[in-house]
């Protein structure tokens, strides 16, 4: 399930955000280029948190690729 959320106050973030079989992957992108990334498994309570800068699309993308990649890993 992905759940895409928008502040509505302009300059404020967005947020893109996956919960499935117990993985938690959320990305929020601020105007600025900045990002937060946090990768968490509910069943052990583990929760990785990673703050980025996007400086561009692409590097944008490969953050989404990351949170997608960790949203839908099948039984490490």
């Amino acid at each position: 399930m992905l759940d895409l959320e928008k502040d509505p106050t302009p300059g404020d973030p967005h947020r893109v955000r996956s919960l499935a079989q117990n993985l938690l992957a959320e990305l929020t992108v601020w105007g600025s280029g900045e990002a937060q990334l946090q990768l968490g498994d509910l069943a052990d309570g583990h929760v990785a948190e990673e703050h980025l800068r996007l400086a561009d699309a692409g590097e944008l993308a490969a953050a989404v690729e990351r949170m997608m990649a960790w949203a839908t890993r099948q039984g490490d």
